[in-house]
């Protein structure tokens, strides 16, 4: 049986993004040496840097029906600071070549902290964002969203989140935090994972957003905390979960019946490592033929990876991932959070990805991979330069 939130929840822990020593000397620790796997491969990558001022991270990105890609990016004085921040809203007509710059949701003298959470683009082509905002001097959390349904040109204001049942977690250092992209399955439902405290839950919508059921995964001490997710079909969907604080391995779920239940596959079959971070995943279409694929960077080894399996078999075990396709290296400290968006168009998939370089900076950098170097079996095939660019 599922583990049902309680009525009241205790405050969840404030994060504290402090190091233990100053930046520049915890920069300079010797990453470790990735553990040797059967079937590892550097891949090649077209690459490509977007301009940031200030300090930016967890860029959820996402393609419209049009083929046009939305990125949101957090962009603050520093990794989760506490100070004010912002929302930057980039789009792309380009297939991710090029991209601009407005800043959407700003906190400038507001005394307001975002928090970016989950984004995707529905069936019916709305853009949606779900995000905290934090007032600073009251320290009141509130998780709401905003969406366009005219591709981005205009936005609904900000609006507190409608949760069914109705959210028992309090505003006051407590809140349930959403996290990377808004799935859709074939039939048009909508996909989220969220958490908070021992807390995780899968988020779904029948509304096009308008309002969300909120189903408890698991409640457990171990700390689980970003989750992604991908639907298969309308019932079968896997999920992948970071696990903080020392444990050493990802966990996989699955449901069988579109969100209902949810089971624990386990570890995947993976190197244990303490630094994974921010997985992703796509089902990415080609040849006929849909593969899975995972994505996510270990700050250990400061590598970026990407990994691949049978969507069918990865809705029975979490022991069916290929080795690591390594598409960054060298990141350090708090780097990476990498979101990606298949691109059929251009076969290839396009990852967004962080490069921290002090501690009130990191780089955005844009990576193009072809299908055929990431994806078993695939052929390449041509495209035209012109109408694929690669990113400059």
């Amino acid at each position: 049986a599922l583990a049902q939130a309680p009525q009241e929840a205790p405050a969840r822990p404030r994060v504290v993004n402090e190091l233990p020593k100053p930046w520049e000397t915890y920069a300079a620790r010797p990453l470790a040496r990735a553990a040797a796997e059967p079937d590892a491969r550097q891949l090649p990558v077209a690459l490509g840097h977007l301009r940031a001022t200030g300090y930016t991270h967890f860029s959820v990105m996402s393609r419209g029906k049009d083929g046009r890609m939305n990125l949101f990016s957090y962009v603050g004085a520093q990794h989760q600071s506490g100070k004010e921040s912002a929302i930057d809203y980039r789009f792309s007509t380009d297939h991710g070549a090029t991209w601009t710059t407005r800043r959407l949701l700003d906190g400038a003298g507001q005394g307001v902290d975002w928090r970016i959470g989950a984004s995707g683009v529905t069936a019916r082509g709305r853009i949606i964002l779900v995000l905290v905002r934090i007032d600073l001097p009251t320290q009141t959390n509130t998780i709401g969203s905003i969406h366009s349904d005219d591709n981005g040109a205009t936005w609904s204001q900000y609006a507190e989140l409608k949760q069914d049942p109705p959210s028992p977690f309090g505003g006051k250092g407590s809140q349930v935090v959403t996290y990377g992209q808004i799935k859709t399955t074939p039939s048009g439902r909508l996909v989220m994972m969220a958490y908070v405290g021992p807390f995780n839950f899968s988020m779904t919508s029948d509304d096009n957003g308008a309002s969300w059921r909120r189903t408890t995964m698991v409640r457990s001490d171990v700390p689980y905390s970003e989750a992604a997710v991908q639907p298969i079909d309308d019932d079968n969907w896997v999920s992948v979960f970071r696990i903080d604080r020392g444990r050493t391995q990802m966990a996989q779920f699955v449901t069988h019946d579109a969100g209902a239940t949810w089971e624990d596959l386990g570890p995947l079959n993976i190197p244990p490592s303490p630094g994974y971070v921010s997985p992703t995943l796509d089902l990415v279409r080609a040849d006929g033929r849909a593969t899975l694929v995972l994505g996510v960077t270990d700050r250990t080894t400061g590598q970026s990876m990407l990994r691949t399996a049978d969507p069918a078999q990865a809705t029975r075990s979490a022991q069916v991932w290929s080795g690591p396709r390594v598409f960054a290296q060298g990141l350090r400290v708090r780097s990476g959070y990498q979101t990606a968006a298949p691109d059929p168009a251009c076969d290839r998939l396009v990852i967004a990805n962080h490069r921290e370089t002090s501690a009130a900076t990191a780089s955005l950098e844009v990576a193009m991979i072809k299908y055929s170097d990431l994806l078993p079996g695939h052929a390449p095939h041509p495209v035209s330069g012109a109408a694929c660019p690669l990113p400059h």
